[in-house]
């Protein structure tokens, strides 16, 4: 048996309850030879559903309808992960995860066409582990980036327009590893 299949399998469930609680459960095994492994999921407006993470070293996200049957699957990153990904309010979906060592933000559309890829960094290790629409309808997200001494990270808090290009960021932490798992704006823009 598979381990990462059987993975990809139970997070269905943690990350759609509802279809359970609903009678409407069901249980498919998707993936390869490779290790694959679901990071981050959301339910589209008619009941599709949206994966992202990793297959191997690639950045994996693929779409499902209600029935769990595979309606497209892409690699968006050939040596990247895919860690939360949102409905964007043009019902688009932004996926940010991390490309090498560098932050990884891409835009795809519904039909899994993308609009847009950034990827961006200062040369540390970097990754983005949590993202949400800002009030103004750019993108706030966060993550963690290495910084000098051994086993030591910064938390990351980034703030970008709604074309993916950079307006801001932060580090906060201290010694040791300090890691930004999630992030949600506020309506007042904070």
């Amino acid at each position: 048996m598979n381990f990462s299949k059987t993975l990809l399998q139970l997070l269905f469930f943690a990350f759609f309850p509802c279809l359970a609680a609903q009678g409407q459960g069901w249980e498919r095994t998707f993936g390869g030879p490779e290790p694959d492994l679901a990071r981050a999921g959301t339910e589209t407006t008619n009941g599709d559903l949206i994966i992202t993470g990793q297959r191997g070293d690639a950045l994996l996200t693929f779409r499902t309808n209600i029935r769990g049957e595979i309606l497209w699957e892409e690699i968006y990153s050939p040596k990247g992960v895919g860690n939360d990904l949102i409905t964007t309010s043009a019902g688009d979906f932004l996926i940010a995860g991390r490309e090498g060592e560098d932050y990884l933000l891409c835009l795809v559309d519904p039909a899994g066409v993308v609009l847009w890829q950034k990827v961006f960094g200062t040369g540390a290790e970097e990754i983005l582990n949590g993202v949400d629409q800002a009030a103004d309808g750019g993108y706030i997200l966060t993550g963690s980036i290495a910084t000098a001494g051994p086993d030591s990270r910064d938390i990351s808090l980034i703030k970008t327009d709604r074309e993916g290009q950079l307006e801001w960021e932060r580090q906060f932490g201290g010694e040791g590893e300090d890691w930004g798992q999630q992030v949600r704006s506020t309506p007042d823009g904070g």
